[in-house]
Parts: structure tokens; C-alpha cells; sequence
């Protein structure tokens, strides 16, 4: 970027007090969470790029979210020589501020939610190996007994996949690293661990496939994985909202120049890695539109989701700043995971790999268990042969199941046998 782009940015990001906000616990009541403060539970953030500072985490907690209790948090560095320092000004590295935001974001999102946990941060540097580290983040967590991971890092499937323009398929480019993501995932579900990883916020355009010319919308990895629960977005309405439906997160943002407008919206649709695991065989609509296409026998991201508005963003401390109106599904993945850790918490025992039973419930056993979300779409309007996705009933590749009501959920997950 030249320097004239890095400044523009620079500006639209200047710490701001005006406008609508929620904090985590407005949230966490709107979707009626069930009480509990995560205690006994670890909670792994991994965090490429980036740094934070513990007192500011503590103070938005205490004077922002007005509480009396903290969790512990716990610094690892991948690789141990590894000394992230924070960047609280945009004008100096805009690449580690949005960084440091995000993982400031992240702490103090779950910690909010999950203020009797231990929180370790996993704090990676990001030079290209972002991947290899991950992996071996996800392991140490295993290990150290983490209940839940999160992970909002991510990028577009066709960055790591390559495509065999003989055979119509896409494969794998460095399968080594992915092997191990693949290994550690399936460690972590053994070992009872959920991992929630956010959707991303773009969707990136791929190749027409060889016979049936489908274009595809990449979705993001590793939240495209079927061993990881995929976050996506939604936009709860302001109180000023006449009408007030929860509706797909898709929004323009206002760039100043020489940007003008950006479309954020939820990344959704269909991986073109992995296939459609059998829990997922239930949704049978959006892959009957594409059957005989690859992406009618694909993984659907996302699984759930939950508020990611920028418009009506979270309030985080952002350093010794005040910064208004954060958003994206890297906000939408810390609710859920905080609300895993409430839920753990009230059963008594860690639900794992929670997929299955999610849509199981969801289409089953007791649908009021999500907010179905039935409005708007993830178009980011990029001209004719841009593919888009449109909520629906049920699971749709915009908002997945939708977003949860966490009380009922709660007593969904208790009446499975699997979590008695």
C-alpha cells in the first residue's frame, strides 16, 4: 500500500465515541445465555500478529463491563523467541494495529462472557508460517487441557489449495502443514476440546470447474474444516430499528478516499476441499441447487453464528484508546466460545466436538434452540458474476443454523443422552 492508502485507512480507524454499541454481556442477554462465569474452563485464543497488554484487558472488563472478577490469563509465544509488542497506533503499522485490535477484541469479548476462566493467549508471529504455527498452538492446547479454542484467523481456501485443471479438482499445496491441521483437529476432538474458528469477512471468487463451468466462492480456511465449529455473522437491530429482526451481516463500509465504499459481509457457501460430512447431510436445500456440481457434495459454512455488525459494533479497549463499533465474525466467534464455556460449566463436562449435536437439535429435538435468521444475503455487490447466498429457514450458507438462544440450547445439549 502506499502511504497516502495507509493514512486513509489510518483515519477511518481513529478511536471513536459516537454511535450504538453493545458490550458482550448486552449480548450475551439478548441471546439469553445461560448464567455461569466459565469457571474451570480453558480457553486457548490463537492469535497470529498482534500483542495486548494484560491492564487494559482488565479495565475494559472492570470499567467498561463492570466487573469484579477476571480471568487468568497466560501468555505462550510460537516461536518461543517470539516478542510480540502491541501497536495501539494505526499510523504507525497499520498491518500490527489491526492485529493488536483484534486480539484485544478477542480477550476481552470471551473474557467478558467467561470471566472465571483461564484465558491462554497464543500469541504467534505472523511472517508467512501462520499455518505450521497454528497447528502447533491447537497441540500445546490439546495438551495443556483447554476445553475451547478459538481461532480468528483465516484466509481463502484458494490461497492453500491448488487447482487440478485436468481432473476438476482442487488439492491440497502444502500438504505437510495441512496434515498436521488435519492430525491436531482430530486430536482435539477426542480429547473433548471444542474449537471455534470465525468464517472471515470476504468472499474471494475461484476458477469455473472443468465440466460443470459452477463458479466458485472460495470460503475461508480453517474455518471451512469439518472438525472445527465455523462462525459466521449476523447483525442484531438497534433499539432504534423500527422493525427489529436479526438479518444477515452484510454492510457497507465507508472508506475515505481514495477507497469509497466496502462491502463486509459474512463468508458462507461451499468448501471445495473437504467434503460434506455426514452430520451435515441434513441440509439437503441450497446442496440440491447444486447437485452434480462439487459444491453440492461439500462441507456448508457456516455452522452457527452470532452478532458481527461494525455499524453496531462492540465496544473494546483498544489499548489506552477508546474504539467504537468493532466487528466481523473475528467478534461473532468470542460469543460463541464464551458461551461453550457457560455451557460446559452448567453441565459439568466439556461438549467436545458439539457439530452433530447442533443439528441434531437445530432440525430435531427442539428448533427453538437458534434464532433462525431469514433475512438478507452475503452479496458484496461486485458486479454480474458475483455468486451470493440468501438466508433461508433452517441452515443457509449465510448464517448456518443461525444464532443461539443459550438457555435453550443449554437444555437441548442436557437431554441428549451423549451429554448426560
Amino acid at each position: 500500500m502506499t502511504p497516502e492508502q495507509l493514512e486513509a485507512i489510518a483515519r477511518m480507524f481513529k478511536p471513536k465515541q459516537e454511535g450504538e454499541y453493545l458490550l458482550p454481556l448486552d449480548v450475551a442477554k439478548r441471546y439469553n445465555f445461560p448464567k455461569a462465569t466459565g469457571k474451570g474452563q480453558k480457553i486457548a485464543v490463537i492469535s497470529p500478529g498482534g500483542g495486548y497488554e494484560k491492564k487494559y484487558v482488565k479495565k475494559y472488563l472492570s470499567e467498561i463491563c463492570g466487573l469484579d472478577r477476571f480471568p487468568t490469563f497466560v501468555n505462550k509465544c510460537i516461536p518461543e523467541s517470539y516478542v510480540p509488542v502491541p501497536c495501539h497506533d494505526y499510523k504507525k503499522n497499520i498491518k500490527e494495529a489491526l492485529n493488536t485490535a483484534e486480539l484485544y477484541a478477542n480477550l476481552e469479548l470471551v473474557g467478558a462472557i467467561a470471566n472465571d476462566a483461564t484465558i491462554i493467549a497464543y500469541l504467534l508471529k505472523k511472517d508467512g508460517l501462520e499455518l505450521s504455527r497454528i497447528w502447533r498452538a491447537i497441540e500445546d492446547a490439546v495438551n495443556n487441557g483447554c476445553s475451547i479454542i478459538l481461532i480468528c484467523h483465516s484466509m481463502p481456501e484458494s490461497r492453500v489449495a491448488l487447482l487440478n485443471r485436468e481432473l476438476g479438482e482442487y488439492y491440497w499445496d502444502n500438504s505437510a502443514t495441512i496434515k498436521n491441521i488435519d492430525r491436531v483437529l482430530l486430536k482435539a476432538k477426542k480429547h473433548g476440546v471444542t474449537v471455534c474458528v470465525s468464517t472471515g469477512n470476504s468472499l474471494e471468487l475461484g476458477d469455473f470447474m472443468k465440466e460443470n463451468l459452477v463458479m466458485v466462492r472460495h470460503v475461508e480456511f480453517p474455518g471451512s474444516h469439518p472438525l472445527v465449529l465455523s462462525v459466521g455473522g449476523t447483525r442484531l437491530p438497534k433499539p432504534s430499528d423500527s422493525r427489529g429482526v436479526e438479518s444477515t451481516w452484510n454492510e457497507k463500509t465507508p472508506f475515505p478516499p481514495p477507497f469509497g465504499q466496502l462491502f463486509n459481509t459474512t463468508t458462507g457457501g461451499f468448501s471445495v476441499m473437504y467434503k460434506r460430512p455426514e452430520w451435515q447431510k441434513i441440509i439437503s436445500k441450497y446442496q440440491d441447487d447444486y447437485s452434480g456440481t462439487i459444491v453440492g457434495k461439500m462441507r456448508g459454512v457456516p455452522d452457527v453464528a452470532a452478532h458481527a455488525s461494525s455499524d453496531y459494533g462492540y465496544r473494546i479497549l483498544f489499548g489506552p484508546h477508546q474504539f467504537d463499533r468493532v466487528g466481523g465474525t473475528s467478534s461473532a466467534a468470542p460469543i460463541w466460545a464464551g458461551l461453550i464455556a457457560r455451557i460446559n460449566e452448567r453441565l459439568e463436562l466439556n461438549v467436545g466436538f458439539v457439530n452433530e449435536a447442533l443439528y441434531e437439535i437445530a432440525y430435531n429435538s427442539c428448533p427453538t434452540a437458534f434464532n433462525d435468521i431469514i433475512e438478507g444475503d452475503n452479496n458484496r455487490m461486485m458486479g454480474p458474476h458475483d455468486i451470493n447466498y440468501s438466508a433461508q429457514s433452517y441452515w443457509d450458507p449465510c448464517t448456518g443454523l443461525g444464532s443461539p438462544n443459550g438457555g435453550e440450547l443449554l437444555r437441548a445439549l442436557k437431554n441428549l443422552p451423549r451429554y448426560q
